[in-house]
């Protein structure tokens, strides 16, 4: 369930109009995207809630009286590097062209161009 949390946090990052993220508005994303996937797995705010501690993501009161993450510039890199490490769907959708800055500098290796044999230099060696 933790990428599919970092999933809608990096989407969020991408398209937020502003700088938090409701604890309730990451756990309807969340569940749309697990419906869209054929799961029937139903997260609960509270539950993103310990998701997001395990993830050493801290959420605070936000304005409207809602528990949410601030979306500062030390919080987006690691949501970046989180989607790295757990290897998130939508970064390994990115266009071939990067508007993020963060995500531009992650160096994807499935994204490298393709070398003179056909494979990409992150999987070359490998079958």
């Amino acid at each position: 369930m933790a990428a599919i949390v970092i999933e809608v946090l990096l989407v969020r990052c991408h398209t937020a109009t502003g700088k938090y993220f409701a604890v309730t508005d990451v756990c309807m994303d969340a569940n749309t995207i697990l419906r869209g996937r054929g799961d029937v797995i139903e997260l609960s705010p509270e539950k993103i809630g310990w998701i997001l501690r395990a993830l050493e993501l801290r959420t605070d009161f936000i304005p409207g009286g809602r528990k949410g993450l601030v979306l500062s510039n030390n919080v987006g890199k690691k949501i970046h590097d989180l989607a790295l490490a757990f290897g998130v769907r939508t970064l390994r959708e990115l266009p071939l062209e990067i508007k993020c800055s963060l995500c531009a500098e992650l160096s994807l290796p499935w994204k490298m161009p393709p070398n003179a044999m056909g494979k990409t230099q992150g999987n070359v060696g490998n079958p």
